[in-house]
């Protein structure tokens, strides 16, 4: 029930405001070599994966790991975004996705 209320709340504060996501650490998933892992180390509300390696590639964002919002990208977009979170990673410690404005150019968020 508590994981219900927290997906809940998550749905709700999305559609009021424009939802952002932000991440602390990247890793690989076990068994893929360029799937990866997006992890919020403040909390365990959401995470994502960032999938170059099936057939299609995607940026997915998850909520107690369903999926709340799935974008479709191409595989040079795949190594942007992988470039950018490393880069993020590195100079602020976090990267902020505005689902609005994916492809934005800084690390934090608005």
């Amino acid at each position: 029930m508590k994981a219900l209320l927290t997906l809940f709340f998550i749905f709700i504060y999305s559609s009021v405001e424009a939802a952002q996501y932000d991440f602390h650490q990247i890793k690989i998933v076990p068994g893929f070599n360029v799937k990866f892992q997006l992890i919020n180390t403040t909390h365990n509300l959401y995470n994502g994966i960032l999938d170059c390696q099936s057939f299609f590639q995607k940026l997915d964002f998850l909520a107690q790991g369903a999926l709340i919002e799935e974008h479709y990208i191409t595989i040079n977009e795949c190594e942007f975004f992988y470039e950018k979170i490393n880069e993020c990673l590195t100079i602020e410690e976090k990267i902020c996705f505005d689902t609005t404005n994916l492809f934005k150019t800084n690390c934090d968020c608005l």
